[in-house]
């Protein structure tokens, strides 16, 4: 993990710190085993934000207005999220049309998450296809 993005998550209480690490490493798992490239990690708006070279940003965030959750951001003029509740409106906790909410205390829909992240990491391939090549 970036030195940056490491300094962001330790301001974030234990239990939230966790869910973000599982994340990350979902996410990192996710670009290698589909070979979408490296995953460059930065600071966007102050939160950690992760991005492949034919994708679109994506950004993991615990905010003390919602302190139960994390939340998975995309950029909201993408077709993300629209698609998202298309496969997965039954599973996933979806906000308007720019985040899946996660609980901080329940497990993560691991297989639902590596589907919608390599669908943001691989955006820009698949942005005219139908559900996003899903």
């Amino acid at each position: 993990m970036e030195k940056q993005v490491r300094t962001v998550v330790q301001h974030y209480p234990q239990h939230a710190q966790d869910k973000f690490r599982l994340i990350h490493q979902l996410m990192l798992d996710t670009a290698k085993q589909a070979q979408l490239g490296a995953v460059e990690e930065s600071i966007k708006w102050g939160e950690p934000s992760f991005v492949t070279t034919h994708g679109s940003p994506v950004r993991i965030a615990w905010k003390e207005s919602s302190p139960e959750q994390i939340g998975i951001f995309f950029i909201c003029t993408t077709r993300l999220v629209d698609t998202f509740r298309e496969l997965y409106d039954d599973t996933l906790t979806l906000h308007e049309n720019r985040a899946i909410h996660l609980q901080l205390d329940d497990p993560l829909p691991e297989s639902e998450l590596k589907h919608c992240l390599q669908m943001a990491f691989n955006y820009h391939k698949v942005k005219n296809l139908p559900l996003l090549g899903a």
